[in-house]
């Protein structure tokens, strides 16, 4: 069995800089190079067809800002912020990277930003893919892992939504609204059933007709009225309603 391996994209606009990242990192056995990007819109396109965990991003591209790529990576994908220029240290742990490295990069330096990656994540044959929704959102989709993304329309406009980011989806018509721990509550052409049907479970649970939660947001749990409970999510201000019936299906399936 092939011993698991954090797998890498390099993002940055001169080519003979990847040539040089792509070689240090040979040395690496840890680490396999699952694609290269000299821009910002070839970074994205290969996010969504590649599970990615560390991006080794060049902060200064060729008229672009690397940062921009931070906020539309998943929260489980590292951030190796690379450059030319130190005055960019400050910007880059503001997006928590986990390491910053200056051109050009020692062995020595780099052997240190491996080790503090640490042990890679298991690999899994369903998760870590971004699933590209951008077309038809109504239609079946694969069942989702907790490291997939999903890159669908948001709102009137394209985005990427990181399963582990949801806290709750609630039912809004021919629509859900979708909160995630950022504090954003976003607008999704997708049916409560259609959620159900691919969501991960455990953690997420429906519990409610309109309601389905990730269980491991859960703060605390105290009872509503003789028929109800309120269910209150880590870092959301107003709890949720669960059913008595939804209560005790859970108990059931939890025992």
């Amino acid at each position: 069995m092939t011993a698991p391996r954090w797998k890498a994209l390099l993002v940055d606009d001169e080519r003979l800089a990847r040539v040089e990242l792509r070689r240090m990192l040979q040395a690496h056995p840890e680490v396999e190079v699952v694609g290269e990007a000299s821009g910002l819109s070839e970074a994205v396109a290969l996010l969504q067809r590649e599970a990615v965990d560390v991006v080794f991003l060049d902060l200064q591209l060729h008229q672009e800002q690397g940062l921009t790529l931070a906020p539309l990576l998943s929260p489980q994908v590292r951030v190796v912020c690379v450059t030319a220029h130190d005055r960019y240290a400050v910007d880059a742990f503001g997006v928590r990277a986990l390491d910053y490295l200056l051109k050009p990069v020692s062995a020595a330096r780099m052997a240190d930003t491996i080790a503090r990656l640490g042990t890679p994540p298991p690999a899994s044959a369903d998760e870590g893919q971004t699933h590209d929704e951008s077309g038809d959102t109504t239609a079946p989709g694969r069942p989702l892992g907790m490291r997939d993304r999903l890159f669908l329309r948001i709102e009137g406009s394209m985005g990427f939504l990181p399963v582990a980011q949801m806290r709750c989806v609630e039912a809004d018509g021919d629509c859900t609204i979708v909160s995630l721990t950022d504090g954003r509550r976003v607008a999704v052409r997708k049916t409560l059933a259609e959620w159900m049907a691919r969501l991960p479970s455990p953690p997420f649970q429906q519990i409610h007709r309109s309601t389905v939660i990730n269980m491991d947001m859960v703060e605390r749990i105290a009872e509503h009225m003789p028929r109800s409970y309120q269910v209150w999510l880590r870092g959301q201000r107003e709890p949720v309603v669960m059913s008595r019936r939804f209560a005790q299906k859970l108990k059931e399936e939890l025992r």
